[in-house]
This record gives structure tokens, C-alpha cells and sequence, in this order.
């Protein structure tokens, strides 16, 4: 997942009704078995144990890696719901449209290169790479509809050589978990 999507799906996180958010806090403290705060490669293998069989360790290592923003090889609770967000597609239009809003600073109903490098810092390698794989149309800028459907693919997951049917596996495993906890 790129940084700018990580972020995107932190201010859609922090814009759904606590309710919303419950649901994966609980799951996250229920996966978290040692109360560290924070969901180790073991703990999110075992957390996401389906049917008495295993996710296996190279697509949880995979989910790790992408969702771990801060680099540090665990996943905290901002990290899981963040991710657990990406792989319900937890990502409606009112949610959709404050998370661009929150990225357009100007209102101009884009999100330009400077605006990104307020949110992502100064790595203007990561921009350039965050524009040429979001500005389908080249204007040099990230319309509304360039946004959502960066949002609502999984195009990125594919470049890290991470199929569809692996994603979709994945995906299901962690809703089944997440209803049989409930």
C-alpha cells in the first residue's frame, strides 16, 4: 500500500462513527495476546486462524508489511483497523469525500504535489511515484475520481506481486474472523 493510501485510510478511520471503529478495536485487542499494544507476525497468525486452518505466514507477512506505516514489524491498533479497512472495502463516498477534503488544503477539488508533501513530507521520489501511479489523465494532479479509485482498488497489492485471489482469501479470512468474534 503506498503511504499516500495508508494515510488516506487513517482520515477515513478517524472520520467513521465510533461504532464503526468498535468493532476492529475489539478484534485488534482480541488478537493481541500478550496486551503489548501492538499484533506481532505470531499474533496476527494466530488472530487470523480460520476454520482450523491457517492463513499462511507469506500472505500475513505480506498484510504486515503493508499496513505497518511506522516500520517498527508489528501493527498497532491504528495500523489493524487501518488495514482491516482496506480489506472490507470499508470505503463509502461520505468517508471517501472528507478523506480527499482533508488532503485538498485549497479546496480546489484536487490534491496538488505541494499538498501532498504537507501530509507525506519531503520525499519527492515517493510524490512523483504517489502522482504517476494515481493521475490516470497526466494533468500533474489527484481529481476526486483519481482518489476513489486508488481507494477502492487493490492495484497496489498487485505490483507487490500479491494476487487477487490471495487478496481475496485474505480478505475473507479476516471477515469470518471478525463474525465469529463478534
Amino acid at each position: 500500500m503506498n503511504k499516500f493510501k495508508k494515510k488516506a485510510l487513517g482520515v477515513v478511520a478517524r472520520n467513521m462513527p465510533v461504532e464503526e471503529l468498535d468493532k476492529y478495536v475489539q478484534m485488534f485487542h482480541l488478537m493481541d495476546k500478550d496486551k503489548n499494544g501492538n499484533l506481532s507476525l505470531e499474533e496476527l497468525m494466530e488472530g487470523l486462524h480460520i476454520n482450523g486452518q491457517r492463513v499462511p505466514e507469506s500472505e500475513i507477512r505480506m498484510l504486515l508489511e503493508a499496513a505497518d506505516t511506522d516500520g517498527n514489524g508489528t501493527l498497532d491498533c491504528d495500523e489493524f483497523v487501518t488495514v482491516s479497512l482496506h480489506l472490507k472495502k470499508m470505503t463509502n463516498e461520505k468517508y471517501l469525500a472528507a478523506a480527499f477534503r482533508y488532503f485538498d488544503k485549497d479546496g480546489s477539488g484536487f490534491i496538488e504535489i505541494d499538498e501532498l508533501r504537507q501530509e507525506l513530507g519531503p520525499n519527492e521520489q515517493a510524490i512523483l511515484e504517489i502522482i504517476r501511479d494515481v493521475d490516470t489523465d497526466r494533468d500533474g494532479r489527484i481529481s476526486y475520481q483519481e482518489f476513489e479509485l486508488m481507494m477502492k482498488s487493490g492495484a497496489d497489492w498487485r505490483t507487490r506481486q500479491f494476487s487477487r485471489a490471495n487478496f481475496s482469501t485474505l480478505s475473507r479470512k479476516l471477515c469470518k474472523e471478525e463474525t465469529s468474534s463478534s
